[in-house]
């Protein structure tokens, strides 16, 4: 089990001023299974595995984003054995998802116009 959360001041620890992502994938592989599980509402996910060795990845839904951490493994031993792992993401950029509109005035059928952004 852990949590996605954004490491806004690119330090790979948590602080009280950085939020939780929620809805992101955890991809969870060994010798035997490879599976994924998403993170919910509160960016929390729980990963149901029986003893042995993973290897813990965040899926990152766009290019926009790096984990702190990449193939993170866990070794669990006993019935019942409970790790939290968290992953630190770390925009790559300032912007990543940069919004803006364009308008132009009413175009007339079968003219050329030029357009300058």
């Amino acid at each position: 089990m852990g949590q996605i959360i954004a490491d806004t001041n690119i330090n790979c620890e948590e602080d009280a001023s950085e939020t939780v992502i929620p809805q992101w994938l955890i991809q969870v592989s060994s010798q035997e299974l490879n599976y994924s599980v998403s993170t919910d509402s509160a960016g929390f996910y729980w990963l149901p595995v029986f003893d042995g060795a993973y290897t813990l990845n965040a899926i990152s839904p766009s290019p926009f984003w790096a984990s702190c951490f990449v193939d993170t493994t866990l070794q669990l031993i006993g019935f019942g054995d409970t790790v939290r792992t968290d992953f630190f993401m770390q925009p790559q950029g300032d912007c990543p998802f940069l919004d803006w509109d364009v308008h132009v005035p009413p175009l007339r059928v079968c003219h050329t116009s030029t357009i300058s952004v």
